[in-house]
C-alpha cells in the first residue's frame, strides 16, 4: 500500500466524471480540507470509492464503497439531506509517517 493524496485523487475524479454528472443532472461539490496528510492506500480504489458513490449511491456502488473503506479502517456515512438529495462522506486513517 502506497501513501495516497486523497485531495488529489478526489479532484481528478471530479474532473474525469463532470461531463457525465452534468447528462445526469447531478452537482457534484468538493469540501475538501486543505493539508491533509495521506491516507495508505490504493489510489484508484480510492476513486472507486468515490466514483460509485457519485454515480451509484444507493445501489451495489455503495455496498463496494464499503467494503472497500473497510478494508483500510475507514467509515462510510450517507445521509438525506432536507432538500432533497444525500450526502456521502468517509473516513480513512493516515499514513504512520504523517505525509
Amino acid at each position: 500500500m502506497k501513501a495516497v493524496d486523497l485531495n488529489e485523487a478526489l479532484e481528478e475524479l471530479a474532473r474525469l466524471v463532470s461531463g457525465d454528472a452534468v447528462v445526469r443532472g447531478v452537482s457534484i461539490r468538493l469540501d475538501l480540507a486543505e493539508g491533509l496528510p495521506s491516507v495508505l492506500g490504493d489510489r484508484v480504489q480510492r476513486q472507486q470509492v468515490a466514483l460509485n458513490l457519485v454515480l451509484n449511491g444507493m445501489g451495489i456502488g455503495l455496498t463496494i464503497s464499503r467494503s472497500i473503506v473497510d478494508v483500510y479502517g475507514g467509515q462510510l456515512e450517507a445521509h438525506n439531506n432536507p432538500g432533497g438529495g444525500a450526502t456521502f462522506s468517509f473516513t480513512l486513517p493516515i499514513t504512520h509517517d504523517g505525509r
